[in-house]
């Protein structure tokens, strides 16, 4: 038997794991972005069906590679948030997990319903889903990452939906994405298990 790669982002990651990233202090920031530049982050979920311990309002990290994760469990110790870590068992290369708490239970329970529109205020859907790409030298512009279209409901996104649907323009559209399916969101490594033919 071997593993197939995760190759979708999860919902999760998509909606939550910026919640996470901008929780905490500055440095908490960098370390985690230094996880996702560095190709580690492998994909985010709320919880992990081989594991004894059920977690709610958490988001776990799936990351790869023989990495030094005592020194990555050392820092994250000193953040409430951080509730556990663990090893992967079943893949071709070292995986790990890292538990955390989310800040929010008004994003994590408007997650769990597929309601995107009320998960985060405009200050939080701002600073989680935008960024700034340079265009020239001392000139940037404002960009949104796709979620933030979906959580703000924004006039450019209902264009899209409607002419992708061919839908009238007096649809009323309830949420901009689709519902989640908790099997997705949820880590099973049974679901990446590839058996060999003899």
């Amino acid at each position: 038997m071997r593993t197939q790669k995760i190759t979708t982002p999860t919902k999760t990651f998509r909606y939550l794991w910026p919640s996470l990233l901008y929780s905490q202090t500055n440095h908490f920031k960098k370390i985690l972005g230094d996880i996702t530049r560095k190709k580690l982050l492998v994909n985010v979920f709320l919880d992990d069906v081989n594991c004894r311990e059920q977690y709610y309002n958490s988001i776990l990290l799936l990351i790869r590679g023989n990495i030094d994760l005592e020194e990555y469990v050392k820092f994250f110790n000193q953040f409430e948030i951080f509730k556990d870590y663990y090893d992967v068992l079943g893949f071709s290369e070292p995986m790990h997990m890292l538990v955390f708490s989310l800040p929010s239970d008004k994003a994590y329970n408007n997650f769990l319903l597929s309601r995107y529109s009320k998960m985060y205020d405009d200050k939080q859907a701002e600073e989680y889903f935008s960024y700034y790409e340079q265009i020239t030298p001392g000139s940037k512009i404002k960009k949104y990452y796709a979620p933030y279209h979906n959580i703000r409901k924004t006039e450019q996104r209902r264009q899209q939906i409607l002419e992708e649907y061919n839908l009238s323009d007096d649809v009323e559209i309830p949420e901009y994405d689709s519902k989640i399916d908790i099997r997705e969101e949820i880590f099973d490594i049974s679901r990446y298990i590839v058996k060999e033919k003899i």
